[in-house]
């Protein structure tokens, strides 16, 4: 899907916050595969301004280790702002014992059949 072309229901959008490229080309591909809109944010600070120009996202899936505004920041974040609090969640981490607790974790590298279950729970497809 182009940028400037209109989403077609926030049911279906992912918001992929990842700063390795080749990791959120290949989970964008992946998920858009499936029918579902993904949004690409590099770190926390453009996913909240990304998340002030689009309507809310189904599910977010949050990388840790980050540059600008790290995944612990920015669930933060997204906790204490009353319009972002009810977007589930989901961590994608190479150390998923420092993740924050009572957040779905996928480790890296990611089992993707376990991550298309989690987001199928959470979004529909077109």
């Amino acid at each position: 899907m182009l940028e400037s072309e209109p989403m077609e229901s926030t049911n279906t959008t992912v918001l992929l916050v990842e700063d390795d490229e080749d990791i959120s080309g290949s989970l964008r591909s992946l998920l858009e595969d499936e029918g579902y809109h993904v949004e690409v944010a590099p770190h926390g600070k453009a996913a909240l301004e990304l998340l002030d120009r689009i309507p809310l996202p189904s599910l977010a899936l949050v990388d840790l280790m980050m540059p600008v505004m790290n995944g612990w920041q920015l669930v933060a974040a997204l906790e204490a702002e009353a319009s972002l609090a009810p977007m589930p969640v989901a961590i994608t981490t190479a150390i998923s014992d420092a993740a924050p607790r009572g957040y779905p974790v996928f480790e890296k590298p990611i089992e993707l059949d376990a991550l298309l279950r989690f987001v199928s729970e959470h979004c529909t497809t077109k």
